[in-house]
């Protein structure tokens, strides 16, 4: 998966979840990437009972990214909660609790992987499928 070349926002899917991977470009503008965090938003607002995990290989050190980057993963993640969905943030917790103190509870794992499962276990959880329907439907 390549990055969007003006946003640094990837998106995929794995069985029943979203996955978007926020990889900054260096030297494109931080309102870019923000802004894709927000069209993602509105578009999650459309569908209900969505399972989005949001993946922060390492966070952007400019000083424009963490407060707005924050400020939209916090509003995805109180939309979610509203709709019957559920938000995972993967990437450093030490920081991203730093960064997200304060605002609606978002669940964070250290890695990716762990996001996967804790999502797919919460989808096969919700529709009462059995472990080996929903890694089927992940692969």
């Amino acid at each position: 998966m390549n990055p969007s070349w003006n946003t640094g926002l990837q998106l995929a899917a794995s069985g029943p979840v979203i996955i978007a991977r926020i990889c900054p470009v260096e030297g494109a503008p931080p309102r870019h990437l923000v802004k894709a965090l927000g069209a993602l938003t509105q578009k999650i607002e459309q569908h209900g009972e969505t399972l989005l995990a949001l993946v922060f290989p390492n966070l952007p050190t400019d000083p424009g990214y963490p407060p707005a980057l924050m400020r939209r993963v916090q509003q995805m993640a109180g939309i979610l909660q509203r709709q019957g969905g559920l938000l995972v943030v993967a990437g450093p917790v030490r920081q991203l609790q730093d960064y997200l103190d304060g605002g609606v509870t978002v669940c964070l794992t250290e890695s990716e992987e762990e996001a996967l499962r804790l999502l797919k276990r919460i989808a096969q959880e919700s529709t009462g499928g059995s472990p080996d329907s929903v890694a089927e439907s992940a692969s």
